[in-house]
């Protein structure tokens, strides 16, 4: 059995390809405090690999045999404070609001104070301490965005200025080492830096998935390339957003060499469910009653996605039979 037969990947044109696209399920009458958009933002997927990073950073943590008093004090306060902040997000997710708690302002000024025990590595670990440092001033900038959402936002708006952190969380640290091709595996306390880092680039996954979906639905220039299984008749892609099912939804494509700038097809959610082995959520959507310009160039892009995997597949026959 080859490709053209396999699975109806003929009949229905199925590619897994990188695209940006957008997707907004049909907006219900909202019942929340604060403004929301049907879609679940922190749910399992974010909840599961916030408890992995957790148990990493604490794993390293325990193998460590410089400073670890130190460090012991640092990553505490580090959970401490993400913690307070993740509650937030989750409230955020819900609807929920939050600037009229009084603990929500008692808390304000000390979760934007930095992580105790950081300076005293200034002296006894400089190189450990400016790592640090960076992932403490990722993290204040992330709660100063949050409280500034959580204050001005409303049942009608939710606020967000336009920083380019609030759409996607920049790994500075793992970019650094990975563009010196560094061997990450020879250092416990690297790893744990690491683990600390990448705990907070999932735990405020929520906050940017928001902002971006909030935004950046009518600047399709500024979507970035996600992969996607993209057909006729649908599409299917992992992410940690989970969507409501059997919800109608607006899916805005961006395909290379269309002639429309953004292709709009009507759609419905016919599966947004949890998989515990990649820790995300899969998402099926099935086109319904597109409009024929747009049904048009969704198929003549799919036509020269199947010549050119034709043309490939004689080239590889060619070479086998030469071979």
């Amino acid at each position: 059995m080859n490709r053209f037969t396999k699975d109806n990947s003929r009949r229905y044109f199925r590619y897994p390809i990188p695209c940006k696209y957008f997707i907004s399920p049909e907006l219900l009458e909202a019942s929340t405090d604060l403004y929301s958009n049907g879609i679940d933002y922190f749910n399992r997927a974010t909840e599961d690999n916030i408890l992995q990073l957790k148990t990493e950073v604490m794993q390293k943590l325990h193998r460590l045999s410089a400073h670890q008093d130190i460090f012991l004090k640092i990553v505490g306060d580090i959970f401490e404070k993400f913690d307070i902040v993740v509650h937030y997000l989750r409230m955020l997710n819900r609807g929920e609001e939050i600037a009229s708690r009084r603990i929500y302002w008692q808390n304000q000024e000390r979760i934007l104070e930095g992580f105790h025990g950081v300076q005293e590595l200034e002296r006894e670990a400089p190189k450990t301490f400016e790592l640090l440092v960076k992932i403490e001033q990722k993290f204040v900038r992330y709660v100063q965005m949050i409280q500034e959402t959580i204050e001005n936002s409303t049942s009608s708006h939710l606020h967000f200025t336009d920083y380019p952190e609030a759409f996607r969380f920049t790994a500075e640290i793992r970019e650094r080492f990975m563009s010196r091709k560094m061997d990450l595996n020879k250092s416990d306390l690297l790893q744990m830096i690491l683990s600390l880092e990448r705990l907070f680039e999932k735990g405020f996954e929520p906050f940017n998935n928001l902002a971006t979906d909030y935004l950046l639905y009518q600047k399709h220039e500024s979507w970035i390339l996600r992969d996607l299984n993209l057909s006729a008749c649908g599409l299917s892609f992992l992410n940690t957003r989970k969507y409501p099912n059997l919800t109608k939804a607006d899916v805005k494509l961006v395909l290379e060499n269309s002639y429309a700038e953004v292709i709009e097809l009507d759609g419905k959610i016919v599966r947004s469910r949890y998989l515990r082995q990649f820790n995300m959520n899969e998402t099926a959507i099935d086109f319904y009653f597109p409009n024929a310009n747009d049904q048009r160039e969704l198929l003549a892009y799919l036509h020269r996605m199947e010549a050119q995997a034709t043309i490939e597949l004689w080239e590889e026959d060619d070479h086998a039979r030469y071979q």
